[in-house]
């Protein structure tokens, strides 16, 4: 839960730079932050997938390969479902127009739903929940304190609000991970599911970056493809 009260936090420290700076962050800033932001998912991605071949013992390529494959599969299923157009669809009808930016005013049901509906809240939550890793929903707090000043700035009500939708979405998936953690997966599954989180956090670099953005919500089934095939293929 560490994760998800640091993300709704941030959300409402970023309105209330928002209201004290209306101009909103400079190009320069915004440029720094991007390179900052970049650097920092790369760091966390990486130090993820790091962090279990330093800590512990056991079979670590098994998993790796596991993860490898699952995240292709997951987005294939994604894909299939259409997991990123529902999300998008779902945005356009809380009222984000399509191509919107921090600069366009919103409606406080299009801001609450681009904090909520957020993949990376879903991988952060899993991480959080079941690894007690909460710096990929570190990142996201970031990110999305940036995107509160910018909707608070441009005009945009009810920004802080939109805290705690994003609170109760985030801790929900954190508490279910956690339990489903202790309860269901083996030490196996847990590493598997560890190498996946790394690197979907990986996945987001060109978004964060700006060059393209990434569909990663048609990845969000491989968080369950993950620990299926390894207690399939290695029983734990």
């Amino acid at each position: 839960m560490l994760g998800a009260l640091l993300n709704a936090a941030a959300i409402a420290v970023g309105a209330s730079l928002g209201w004290i700076w209306r101009q909103g962050p400079s190009p320069t800033l915004q440029h720094r932050l991007r390179i900052a932001a970049t650097l920092s998912t790369l760091a966390i991605g990486g130090l993820m997938i790091a962090k279990v071949f330093t800590v512990g013992s056991g079979n670590r390529l098994g998993p790796l390969a596991i993860a490898a494959l699952s995240l292709s599969l997951g987005n294939l299923t994604g894909r299939l479902l259409g997991l990123q157009r529902r999300l998008s669809a779902a945005l356009e009808w809380s009222g984000l127009p399509r191509g919107t930016s921090a600069s366009t005013p919103l409606p406080w049901a299009a801001v609450a739903m681009v904090f909520t509906l957020n993949p990376l809240g879903v991988v952060g939550a899993v991480g959080d929940g079941a690894l007690n890793l909460w710096h990929p929903l570190a990142l996201k707090a970031v990110l999305d304190a940036l995107a509160a000043w910018g909707f608070v700035a441009a005009g945009s009500r009810g920004v802080a609000w939109s805290a705690l939708p994003t609170l109760a979405f985030t801790g929900t998936w954190s508490l279910a991970a956690g339990l489903l953690a202790h309860h269901g997966l083996g030490p196996s599954s847990l590493t598997t599911l560890q190498f996946l989180c790394g690197f979907l956090v990986l996945l987001l670099v060109p978004t964060v970056y700006g060059w393209q953005r990434v569909a990663l919500a048609n990845y969000l089934p491989s968080l369950v493809l993950a620990p299926l095939m390894t207690r399939l293929w290695m029983g734990s």
